[in-house]
């Protein structure tokens, strides 16, 4: 059998939910899935179950890929002496991977099935379309699913390339791995060319709060990625926390630098910020965040700039090595790819330029201390590098 899906992050699942009703979507139930994942080489195989009273074995394969995926799936009902009998079997001969654990309201419209999913371990919510291609078609399914995204006005939103047990493998393995503590050497090369962990920082007074945003940052960006790739979206974040542990700022500051993007990219709300992680800290985070998506892009850049000029040393170090990894990604992508890179963003390579100049100028009027010339001149020779 073969169906088509697409998943989405939402930023306000209850506007959804009223939505769904408005347009006529049936109301199918609440349901509590738990699905256990086995090593399989060749696809993807779990053992689903619902409300601990329902069972299915299925298989499926299908591409990370964002939009709309096509995916060839078996399945094979199960009572619940088989599925556990199942469970110990596979668990055995294949080992487990991972077990995804998630609250899921079902609403049918049209030949649509639309799930609003909460799953354990990631932040926010989360949509999916799904429809039979067997019963309408690829094209009309493809069709059903942009008029459903229309009608809910999340077009905006970026559709995740990855299943929910990718995204919390992800994270685990990132958690896994460990960040160095602030270095002795305050040059710029070693932090900036080292290549991406999760923070421990042992030797930091306080890592186990690092680690706490470095996980709340993780949950919020789960399944995003960087422009034009399949990189995680958690490694950005993760590089500029990195940069500006060896700089001369505040742990408030480090821990802002993980969670810079949360606010303006993800559903995370400041008030989360504010309630986990403390004033300071929303401060910053707000400081270095757009206030309006939906504004021009040159007028909210014109926003940054004019913003910095008087924003608190922190926000201006944050925003500067928020900066500058961005900088650093876009040489290594160019160099790959050429002029192909400006293709990947909303606007073309003279007005990049113009903001990352502009940039430029700001961090040098503000960064006049000698503390601070290790970081801007890093973010002055990557702007050089890349633009000439």
């Amino acid at each position: 059998m073969t169906n088509i899906e697409r998943k989405i992050k939402l930023e306000d699942s209850r506007k959804v939910i009223r939505t769904l009703k408005k347009i006529g979507a049936r109301f199918e139930g609440k349901f509590i899935e738990r699905d256990t994942f086995y090593n399989c080489p060749n696809g993807r195989l779990k053992l689903r179950e619902i409300n601990n009273e329902h069972f299915k074995l299925i298989f499926y394969d299908r591409p990370n890929v964002a939009g709309s995926k096509m995916s060839e799936y078996w399945t094979v009902g199960l009572d619940s002496a088989q599925a556990m009998t199942m469970k110990i079997m596979l668990g055995d001969a294949l080992g487990n991977l991972i077990q995804v654990k998630k609250k899921r309201k079902l609403w049918m419209y049209e030949n649509t099935r639309i799930h609003i999913d909460h799953v354990e371990g990631l932040h926010g919510v989360f949509l999916e379309l799904e429809s039979a291609v067997d019963e309408i078609g690829q094209e009309a399914a493809k069709e059903e699913h942009g008029q459903i995204i229309n009608l809910l006005e999340i077009g905006s939103y970026i559709p995740l390339p990855m299943s929910y047990a990718d995204m919390l493998l992800e994270l685990k393995r990132v958690e896994a791995e460990s960040i160095p503590a602030r270095s002795d050497d305050k040059g710029m090369k070693k932090p900036l060319n080292d290549e991406p962990a999760a923070p421990h920082l042992a030797g930091h007074p306080n890592s186990e709060k690092i680690m706490e945003a470095y996980r709340f940052a993780a949950q919020a960006h789960a399944g995003q990625v960087r422009k034009g790739t399949t990189i995680p979206y958690i490694t950005h974040p993760f590089r500029v926390a990195k940069i500006l542990i060896d700089q001369p700022c505040s742990e408030e500051a480090i821990l802002a630098g993980l969670l810079h993007d949360t606010v303006e990219d993800t559903a995370v709300d400041i008030k989360e910020i504010r309630a986990s992680f403390g004033e300071e800290v929303a401060a910053i985070v707000e400081s270095v965040s757009e206030p309006d998506k939906s504004a021009p892009w040159e007028e909210r850049k014109e926003h940054t700039i004019n913003h910095l000029l008087n924003a608190s040393m922190d926000a201006v170090l944050v925003s500067c090595a928020d900066k500058l990894d961005n900088l650093l990604e876009m040489y290594q992508a160019y160099k790959n790819v050429g002029e192909d890179l400006w293709n990947r963003f909303r606007r073309p390579r003279g007005k990049q330029e113009w903001y990352y100049r502009s940039l430029g100028k700001v961090f040098k009027e503000r960064m006049v201390e000698w503390k601070f010339k290790p970081l801007l001149h890093a973010y002055l020779d990557a702007m050089h590098t890349l633009f000439g």
